[in-house]
Parts: C-alpha cells; sequence; structure tokens
C-alpha cells in the first residue's frame, strides 16, 4: 500500500481495529484540481519526471524525501497522459491526531517541486574528511577540548560525555562519539553511546539532588542532530542531554493528554494506542517481532501519520517501567541504528533524533523516541517552514516506504 490508500483501509478495518484509528485519526482525502497553461507545461513535464513533451510520467525522486509513492501517484494519472496533467488533479491526505493536535498533509508531488538557487553538492564523506582530526574539530580531541561537568565524565568503549559550553538547560551535557563520521557509526557504537548516557543521566540526577532547595522531578530528555540540515553544529557525532525541574512541551502535553485518554480507557495508554493504531494500518512493527530479532525491551516502533518534517518519522516506544523506576535509554541504540540505516536507504543523510519520557495512567514511564529524515547533508531547502512552527506539517514521503525500508534493515519483509 501506499499513503494514498489509507482512507480506504480504514475503511477495510472491521471492529476494535477501525474504532482505535478512529480514535486516534481523523483522516480526510482532499481534491485539487489547477490548470496548467501551454507556456507552463513544458517546464511541469520535467519537474514530474518527463521531458518538454514526453508522455513518460516516470522519474527518481528527489532524495530530500522517501521516494517511491510520488511515482506511483504520478503513474496513477495514467502512463498515456503528458507528465504535466499530474498536477492538474492532485490527491492529499490528509492527517490529524486528536490528542496531540499534531497535523500532517501527505502529497508525493511535493518532492517533485523545483528549488531555485545554488545548493551545495557535497555528500556526508566529503563534509566530514573536510573537518576530521585535531586542529580541525575539537570533539576529535575531547579530553583536552572540551569542558568536564562538575561530577566528571561518564564513559564508554566508544564514548565519552562533556559540558555543553552553550548551555539552554541548566544541566547540560555532550554525549561524544569518538568515531568522527555520523553516518559512519556501527550499531555496536550506537549501544555503546546510549549506555553512555545512561550513566550520564544517573551521574548528572545523583549531582542535582545535593543541591539545596525542594526535590523537583527531574526530567530528562536527549537528542541528537546529524549535519548541518538537521541542525547540528558541529559534524563530529555528538548528543545532548538536559534534565528539566518538570515536564516541557511535547512532553507536557503527552503527560496531560494521556491523563484524559486515561479517564475514557483506564486499562489504556496513549502511546500504546499509537502504536497499534499504525499496527492495524501496516505501518508498525511490534514488540513480538523485534523480540524475533533480538530486539528486547521495545513496546513497539511505526512510521508516523503525523511526522513534523517532510521527509517522514519513524517513532519508538520502550517498554514501561514501574512507578519511580527509570526506563533505560541503552535497549533502543540497535533499533535506533537499524532505523538510521532504514532512513538512509529512503535517501536521508540527514537525521535527527530525540527523546523523552511519556507516563502511563498507573505512573510507570517509557522513552518515546523519534527519528526525522532531514535530507540531505547540505542545506538546500529548509524543510521546516511558517506551517510547521505551529504543528502543521506538509509530506512529500510515504510512511509506507519507511516502515518497509526498516523491515528490511530488520530481516523482517518475509515475516
Amino acid at each position: 500500500p501506499t499513503i494514498s490508500d489509507v482512507p480506504r483501509l480504514i475503511r477495510a478495518l472491521e471492529g476494535r481495529e477501525r474504532a482505535e484509528v478512529e480514535l486516534l485519526y481523523r483522516i480526510h482525502e482532499l481534491e485539487g484540481a489547477l490548470e496548467v497553461p501551454a507556456p507552463l507545461q513544458p517546464k511541469v513535464s520535467r519537474w514530474c519526471g518527463g521531458t518538454d513533451s514526453s508522455t513518460s510520467t516516470s522519474a527518481s525522486v528527489p532524495s530530500s524525501a522517501a521516494p517511491l509513492s510520488a511515482a506511483s501517484t504520478v503513474a496513477a494519472a495514467s502512463a498515456a497522459l503528458p507528465a504535466w496533467k499530474a498536477v492538474e488533479q492532485q490527491k492529499v491526505i490528509s492527517v490529524h491526531n486528536r490528542w496531540t493536535y499534531e497535523s500532517c498533509n501527505f502529497n508525493p508531488l511535493r518532492a517533485k517541486r523545483p528549488v531555485v538557487g545554488n545548493h551545495g553538492s557535497a555528500g556526508p564523506d566529503e563534509i566530514c574528511e573536510a573537518c576530521v582530526g585535531p586542529g580541525k574539530c575539537d570533539f576529535c580531541d575531547p579530553e583536552n577540548l572540551t569542558s568536564i561537568e562538575p561530577f566528571g565524565r561518564a564513559r564508554g568503549k566508544f564514548s565519552l560525555t562533556a559540558g555543553n559550553a552553550f548551555k539552554s538547560s541548566g544541566t547540560h551535557g555532550l554525549l561524544l562519539w569518538r568515531r568522527h563520521e555520523p553516518h559512519r557509526l556501527t550499531s555496536e557504537e550506537i549501544v555503546d553511546g546510549f549506555e553512555t548516557v545512561d550513566e550520564w543521566f544517573r551521574k548528572a540526577k545523583a549531582y542535582e539532588v545535593q543541591k539545596p532547595g525542594p526535590q523537583m522531578d527531574l526530567r530528562e530528555i536527549c537528542f541528537w542532530n546529524c549535519f548541518h540540515s538537521a541542525g547540528a553544529s558541529q559534524i563530529h557525532p555528538h548528543m545532548q542531554m538536559q534534565l528539566f525541574h518538570g515536564p516541557h512541551a511535547l512532553e507536557a502535553v503527552l503527560i496531560d493528554q494521556n491523563l484524559r485518554y486515561a479517564e475514557l480507557h483506564p486499562d489504556d495508554d496513549l502511546c500504546s494506542l499509537m502504536a497499534r493504531a499504525h499496527d492495524h494500518l501496516g505501518l508498525a512493527i511490534l514488540s513480538s517481532q523485534l523480540q524475533g530479532v533480538g530486539i528486547h525491551s521495545i513496546a513497539g516502533c511505526w512510521a508516523t501519520l503525523t511526522p513534523r518534517v517532510a521527509g517522514g518519522e519513524i517513532l519508538v516506544l520502550s517498554d514501561f517501567v514501574a512507578a519511580g523506576y527509570r526506563p533505560p535509554l541503552a535497549p533502543l541504540g540497535a533499533l535506533v541504528a537499524a532505523i538510521h540505516s532504514a532512513l538512509r536507504n529512503c535517501g536521508a543523510e540527514a537525521i535527527s533524533t530525540g527523546a523523552f519520557h511519556v507516563e502511563n495512567a498507573q505512573g510507570g514511564r517509557a522513552w518515546l523516541l523519534r527519528c526525522s529524515n532531514r535530507g540531505k547533508a547540505t542545506p538546500s531547502c529548509v524543510d521546516v517552514g511558517s506551517t510547521e512552527l505551529f504543528g502543521l506539517s506538509g509530506a512529500s514521503s510515504d510512511p509506507y516506504v519507511l516502515i518497509e525500508a526498516l523491515k528490511i534493515e530488520l530481516k523482517l519483509s518475509a515475516l
């Protein structure tokens, strides 16, 4: 299936499965019509993959977004029609999350739109080679050229922590991998980094609770941006870890909305509903399948129908731990490594990864992690604009392409 099939797939569901999808999402199929004047037709044909006079609509999709469904959408118009005809009758799948209020409009044709101006052509390897090693990259010499926090460094086999010299939280650290190239990190190195982050959070919390004053609920947030297009200031791979006094941002929204959801569904939680709803539509991989390939302590992962960026996103929910306990981040490492590889196979070079805690009705906590396809490593057209800033995104990717790529990476496609 493709994103265009979602309304039909929902109609085909029965009973609880359809009810859960409709409990989570409001989905509409929108149609857009326009007329392409004759002088513009040659240009639109080229944008859509044909030539000035071609009737062929097959072409590759720019790698700033996951491909495949754009080609199928264009081809659906009719292989016998001029390529420019594809834009005259367009289908948009509009998705709204009734609980988180995230919204996304999917139109794979948007991956075809022209971007004017000069664009950098350097790829990940070339970018990394230009800034590797002492004298070019401070993070390549972390013992001498990064700061130390009051509670010292946490160390792993392939990673260590440092203080963030330019903080956006009182307790704000960095996880630095020893390898310089973010896109070359192995699964073992990523797991090691996540284990080191767990140790940093333990040390940082122990330091914070010794401070005078009332004890606060210390909330953990971590995020990792690969390449400038994803927001990274440094090319060398680094994750940022922060502690806050109380929930922040989307974490706070999900906690509050989960309480509202639990009033209606006391034996369930909102994030587990998200995993199941996507599974009903063929967009998720749940715990039993992940355990079959050796990945444990994960409730599920899914290619979300409300990504924050055009290239699409895959979310991961860890298992919940009982109230009063801290869920470890390390078990997510191997799956995150597979997701990064899957996103790269869908055209991503820059990737954003972020995680925070969510809660269930019993006060148990789990990690909710989001991996976002941010397009090319070298910035060209920014993938976040005015509408994304207030929660309405426009996606040119297809979540079915992303989840299939992850299944292939995990060797689950035949299961």
